[in-house]
């Protein structure tokens, strides 16, 4: 049930018309049903890119206008040198956010030869569910397949409270 919302990439030089497009689209939003609307935002910034577009805090402000708690993911931090990645979050708070909630730093698949774990997945689906209301939260719980434990501690709640209504 939780709706999310997968935009064209920006292209190098078409700023503009990407922000034109996504503003009449969040507007397209506006007035849409719960079950249609859009629930939360991951907005992805290539880590290795080195790079946060002052045009970026404008969809973000837009997001937030519209009520879209959003998430910044900082993707393939594997890839990317430490003075990248503190770069990119510096650009971040430099720029005009009416909210940011948090800034993640993920490797869903790290390159082999640097025998490195995926990381950033679980604090991306705790902050996720914190940010969702619970019902969608915890449908999001059931269908992700990162946090086992979160999944579990869901499902016991739901088959306690099932219990307890037997019960009563």
């Amino acid at each position: 049930p939780i709706v999310l919302y997968d935009s064209a990439g920006c292209e190098l030089g078409r700023e503009d018309s990407f922000v034109d497009g996504t503003r009449k689209f969040l507007d397209g939003q506006l007035g849409k049903g719960a079950e249609e609307q859009i629930h939360l935002a991951w907005y992805l910034v290539s880590a290795p890119s080195a790079r946060f577009e002052p045009f970026e805090a404008v969809i973000i402000n837009k997001l937030y206008e519209q009520r879209i708690p959003v998430i910044i993911v900082l993707s393939q931090c594997d890839r990317a040198a430490r003075k990248e990645i503190d770069g990119i979050k510096e650009a971040i708070a430099s720029l005009d956010f009416k909210k940011v909630y948090n800034i993640i730093e993920v490797s869903a698949s790290p390159l082999e030869q640097l025998k490195l774990e995926p990381f950033g997945l679980n604090e991306l689906v705790k902050r996720t569910t914190e940010l969702l209301p619970k019902v969608l939260g915890d449908a999001f719980i059931a269908r992700q397949v990162v946090d086992v434990k979160a999944k579990r501690f869901v499902a016991l709640g739901y088959v306690a409270t099932s219990a307890i209504a037997c019960f009563g």
